[in-house]
């Protein structure tokens, strides 16, 4: 049973993550993320699909002998590829020792993999387990510290998703290699990848985000329908209990796998672009309080909150009005961004207090709707280009312009 279910682990871990890379790709504008995550999961679906290849054909002739050296050349490159993903992710960049280590052990590996020593001794394998095993150890050092210093919300569940992915992954993918030892052991370095690919899917509808709780309640709903089906599916057909429980783990691991085509199909359905413009047209233009309170029953908004200057002295106000009124609308990784190169005479000062309101009320977007309390912030929850947000926010900001200065504080909570 358990080569089987090896072979079947690794052909959803190879397609599941081949699914989800292309899912990234073409939705690469979302977010910085996105481009080099789908590298790394290329890299993880040609090996999983090149192990399963060679479990299921021996690995025997010319073809054989090809496909393995791809997918271990492949597998040579992932370490260095998820520590780009992850210094995509952190706040800083990595150390510059960090990097000559996975450099240097990257070029060596990769060269080797060509060879023919690779294949006949088992301390190419063993070596490669060691680089792998030290670079997940280092990346779980940088994550854990940012996962630390973060505050609760998105960005957090992503570290703690990426946490509990990076933990397993080193003991997990050793058991491929543990009849270097003479031990055997089942095949599972499958599952960290299918785990990958099943919370890494959740971003594809919150700007790059993981939602893990929300990840963990669906695949909690899915095993308990799963029960119930082949519950019933024992009194019909005369499956042993070992049967059953690998139809079971099966179902749940295509479940995992093809989660990506799930959420892509979820956002062509009813989270294009044009529904977000759509309902710019029915926006009230009467009254502030009922433009907002109309923007706030949005679903495709996660964060609604209206920004409090109060602490500010007035030529503070007056500079984060200006800055406004130039740029129209204040993204978060713009600010962010400028913050981080230098940015001009005068404005490093004005910046910090945008962003200050971005991280205050947990929102991505400021703009301007004019009057005393005159600042909306807002944290869109589906994940489309950055361009279209700006637009939308743009629209908002001329509306704007119409609306008379009403009392704004009843139109929506900033809890």
């Amino acid at each position: 049973m358990w080569p089987r279910l090896e072979l079947m682990l690794q052909l959803c871990a190879g397609v599941g993550a081949l699914i989800q890379s292309g899912t990234l790709y073409l939705r690469r504008a979302q977010a910085p993320l996105y481009e080099r995550f789908s590298i790394a999961l290329f890299l993880i679906g040609v090996v999983f699909l090149g192990k399963a290849y060679w479990g299921w054909s021996g690995g025997g002739g010319t073809t054989g002998l090809i496909i393995g050296h791809l997918y271990t050349f492949a597998m040579t490159l992932i370490p260095i590829s998820l520590v780009l993903v992850v210094e995509q992710m952190l706040p800083r960049p990595l150390h510059l020792a960090s990097k000559l280590f996975w450099l240097i052990g990257t070029v060596i590996l990769s060269v080797t993999s060509i060879s023919t020593w690779s294949e006949t001794s088992g301390w190419w394998e063993v070596a490669f387990q060691l680089y792998f095993s030290l670079s997940v150890l280092i990346l779980l050092v940088y994550l854990f510290g940012a996962w630390r210093q973060q505050r609760p919300g998105p960005r957090k569940s992503l570290y703690a998703g990426l946490l509990i992915v990076g933990v397993l992954a080193p003991l997990l993918v050793f058991t491929d290699s543990a009849d270097i030892l003479g031990w055997r052991a089942p095949q599972l370095a499958a599952i960290p990848v299918i785990l990958l690919t099943y919370l890494s899917s959740y971003s594809l509808r919150a700007a790059g985000q993981w939602r893990l709780l929300r990840a963990v309640q669906d695949l909690a709903g899915v095993t308990v329908v799963l029960v119930g089906v082949l519950a019933c599916a024992a009194y019909v057909l005369p499956l042993s209990a070992g049967a059953l429980v690998t139809l079971m783990v099966l179902a749940l691991v295509v479940f995992m796998s093809v989660r990506p085509l799930l959420s892509g199909w979820i956002m062509r359905r009813d989270r294009r672009a044009d529904v977000l413009f759509d309902r710019l047209s029915g926006l009230p233009t009467h009254s502030r309080a009922a433009f907002v309170a109309r923007v706030a029953g949005w679903p495709e908004l996660r964060q609604v909150a209206l920004a409090d200057l109060s602490a500010f002295t007035e030529v503070e106000r007056a500079g984060v009005y200006r800055y406004l009124d130039v740029q129209g609308v204040a993204e978060r990784q713009v600010v962010q961004e400028a913050l981080l190169l230098g940015p001009p005479a005068g404005q490093a000062r004005v910046l910090e207090q945008v962003l200050f309101l971005l991280d205050q009320h947990e929102v991505d977007y400021l703009v301007s709707i004019g009057g005393a309390e005159a600042l909306l912030g807002v944290r869109f929850e589906v994940g489309l280009e950055a361009t279209v947000y700006r637009r939308v926010l743009s629209v908002f900001a001329l509306i704007a312009h119409r609306l008379p200065a009403d009392p704004l504080r009843s139109a929506v909570s900033d809890d």
